[in-house]
C-alpha cells in the first residue's frame, strides 16, 4: 500500500489528525443528543441513556484502536519487521500530545 512508503512522523500525523476529527465527531454527536436526553425525564427510565453512551464508548474505542494501531500492525504483519510500527505507533503519540497542547494553549488564551 502506499501509506508503507511514508515516513513514520508522517503516517503518525495523518492518524492523529483523523483521531482529533473523530473525537470532534463525537462531541458534536453527544452535543446534539444531550438536549434529546434532557428533554425527557429519565428518572425511571435510566437505560436508555446509559446504553447509549456505553455503545458509543466502546465503538469509539475500536474506531480509536484501529486509527492508532490498525497501519502499524498491518505494516508489522506485510513486512515483518518492528521498527517501523513502533515509530509509528511513537509519533502518533508525539503528534497527540502536541495537539493536546496545542489545545490547552488555546484555551489559555
Amino acid at each position: 500500500m502506499k501509506f508503507t512508503r511514508m515516513h513514520p512522523a508522517t503516517i503518525g500525523f495523518f492518524q492523529t489528525v483523523f483521531i482529533s476529527l473523530y473525537i470532534l465527531f463525537v462531541v458534536f454527536v453527544m452535543s446534539m443528543l444531550e438536549p434529546i436526553f434532557m428533554a425527557k425525564n429519565y428518572n425511571q427510565e435510566f437505560l436508555l441513556p446509559m446504553l447509549t453512551f456505553l455503545s458509543l464508548f466502546c465503538v469509539s474505542a475500536l474506531i480509536c484502536g484501529l486509527g492508532v494501531f490498525g497501519i502499524p500492525f498491518y505494516t508489522f504483519w506485510d513486512k515483518k519487521k518492528i521498527q517501523k510500527p513502533l515509530s509509528i505507533v511513537f509519533y502518533t503519540a508525539f503528534w497527540g500530545i502536541i495537539f493536546f497542547l496545542s489545545y490547552l494553549l488555546y484555551l489559555a488564551s
